[in-house]
């Protein structure tokens, strides 16, 4: 075992080095070039292990932790069905990312199999891996051919109106919802409106401006707004919900916290004290940083995104997701892995949000400024 640097080891004397290893006293077989060139020349073995120990095209992209969508290990068993394994199979013969045609036509994959806004997702994970300190001002830049905007896509269904057979598209829903006048008279945020008026009887909010602000101002990532969205409309996933639906064999009581209750979307968001523990931090982290008169006990600026703050409304609208995420994966919200989250999340984020929000996670994390992206 050499404790000499690397350097030292290949580098002749005469450049600075001690030039341990020679080609004439080591057994090395003559067609082994890598190795004779390794000897001969340091420079030459620092590229050729560069190239073969960095090189992104040689990955595998699923089941990675180096490879990840906000922190989540990719895998797609249609892609893996049809051998794509490989960073290198995303790319063109210039080594560019293949846009989404290009690459369901290279594969035959079919459109229903891989969805525009996964491909996406993949995209931005080997776009993060292959360079971390990337920066996009706009995430739908990542492939002209997908549209990162909330529900863009065709939800492919039809329905029937006046004899007449419409395609009912995914977009229309959003923009119908946008424009809807009065979204209180709908049955699921009538109970939302209940649950936060027993938590704070002056709770008031124009329903209308909250589905504004969702679908425009809070993110520009679409996982966030449709989480959200799903929660607001309570077709969200809950332990109970999984349970009436045959998924969850176990029971539908909670699975994070001892009161015995039943995991409902008013228990994770609004009584659950787990979710308590995690709020407090979240609350704290926002008075330490931003809104030092901040309170939120009643839990409306969560689920309603009203802050003026745009920044704390993204740390809610992350807030939630983080919250679904765990109750569905039956972990613990650690408050540290969720601050490690908000800064995957800032790729691709509004500038207006991502440029305090790198500030304060640099700060809060003990980052410099070389690492101030997500590893």
């Amino acid at each position: 075992k050499f404790q000499q640097p690397w350097k030292d080891i290949f580098t002749n004397q005469l450049l600075g080095g001690n030039f341990i290893i020679s080609i004439e006293n080591c057994n090395v077989k003559k067609d082994c070039n890598f190795t004779r060139d390794a000897i001969n020349t340091y420079n030459s073995w620092k590229d050729k292990a560069a190239a073969a120990n960095q090189a992104t095209v040689n990955h595998c992209i699923w089941d990675n932790n180096r490879i990840t969508d906000i922190g989540s290990q990719l895998r797609c068993e249609k892609l893996i069905s049809k051998n794509v394994l490989y960073v290198s199979q995303f790319l063109n013969d210039n080594g560019e990312l293949l846009s989404y045609m290009p690459f369901i036509r290279k594969w035959n994959i079919l459109g229903m199999d891989l969805p525009t806004t996964d491909y996406a997702s993949y995209k931005l994970a080997i776009r993060r891996f292959h360079n971390p300190s990337s920066r996009t001002s706009n995430i739908s830049l990542v492939d002209p051919e997908i549209s990162l905007s909330y529900l863009t896509n065709s939800l492919r269904t039809q329905v029937v109106i006046n004899g007449t057979c419409i395609t009912v598209n995914s977009k229309k829903i959003r923009d119908k919802m946008a424009n809807l006048d009065t979204p209180d008279l709908l049955t699921p945020i009538k109970v939302w409106e209940n649950s936060l008026k027993a938590r704070n009887p002056n709770f008031n909010f124009v329903w209308s401006t909250v589905f504004n602000n969702l679908f425009y101002k809070s993110t520009n990532h679409h996982k966030l707004i449709q989480s959200h969205y799903k929660i607001l409309h309570r077709i969200s996933t809950s332990r109970y919900m999984r349970h009436k639906m045959g998924i969850d064999k176990d029971g539908n009581i909670c699975s994070l916290c001892d009161s015995g209750q039943l995991e409902t979307l008013d228990h994770i968001y609004l009584e659950c004290s787990v979710t308590t523990d995690f709020l407090s931090q979240v609350s704290n982290f926002i008075i330490n940083h931003i809104d030092l008169s901040y309170d939120d006990t009643a839990r409306s600026s969560l689920l309603t995104l009203s802050h003026p703050d745009p920044c704390v409304n993204f740390i809610n609208i992350s807030s939630t997701w983080f919250l679904s995420r765990s109750f569905q994966t039956k972990r613990t919200p650690m408050f540290p892995v969720f601050l490690q989250t908000l800064k995957g999340l800032l790729l691709g984020e509004k500038q207006i949000i991502s440029q305090p929000m790198e500030n304060i996670l640099s700060s809060e994390l003990g980052l410099d400024s070389a690492t101030r992206l997500l590893r």
